[in-house]
């Protein structure tokens, strides 16, 4: 049971291990976010073994571990995240929706993510558009979100009826885009969002990095 996408404030649980396989850990339940949507795997511990990595196989959740377990297959363990880093990820992941969205707003044009990954520290985002964001449009972006995050607007996530495992994200009534990952409930949790690079990536396409304070 993936926990993290019924409640993604969820910090420790207990769960039962199901498998073992040397390092790899499987529960019947899990808070653990894997790797996706360009959003680095969670940290942790279970059983206050360290957790370093979190990987999606054939639809199960497998937990890696820094050394062999000391719980066995059937036991129940208690498995924490490392939330300040997990909240940190889902603050800069939610930034990036509000990114695009409001780069689209100012642009006036139908733009198209084509990369992005997020970080602890910087995340960006690969868009492709007509033109290019010079030192003015960089600006007011960066002005419309800090602008839009201090009012604050809902996070809406839903699963789509009609597309198994389809996952959409949406601020407010802004664009809606498809997204696994973990987002803040309001954009107000994002903090204040700074533009720290522009670049030129290839034929219409910019790349843009973020922090969050």
């Amino acid at each position: 049971m993936k926990l993290y996408y019924e409640n993604a404030y969820m910090k420790e649980i207990e769960a039962k291990v199901i498998r073992i396989d040397g390092k790899n850990i499987i529960l019947d339940r899990t808070i653990f976010y894997p790797q996706g949507a360009g959003e680095p795997a969670d940290t942790g511990v279970i059983d206050e073994i360290s957790v370093i990595d979190v990987r999606s196989v054939g639809g199960e959740v497998v937990h890696v571990l820094d050394k062999d377990p000391t719980f066995k297959e059937g036991d129940v363990v208690k498995a924490r995240i490392d939330w300040q880093r997990r909240y940190r990820l889902m603050r800069m992941h939610t930034a990036l929706h509000l990114l695009f969205s409001v780069c689209g707003k100012i642009l006036g044009q139908n733009i198209l993510v084509v990369g992005s990954n997020v970080g602890e520290e910087k995340s960006r985002v690969d868009i492709h558009l007509n033109g290019s964001i010079n030192a003015k449009l960089r600006t007011k972006i960066e002005d419309e979100c800090n602008e839009l995050i201090e009012k604050g607007a809902e996070v809406k996530i839903w699963w789509d009826p009609d597309k198994p495992n389809f996952r959409w994200t949406q601020i407010d009534e802004m664009v809606k885009i498809p997204c696994g990952g973990l987002h803040v409930k309001n954009i107000k949790e994002i903090g204040r969002m700074k533009i720290v690079k522009r670049e030129r990536i290839g034929k219409n396409k910019d790349r843009i990095e973020i922090t969050v304070a």
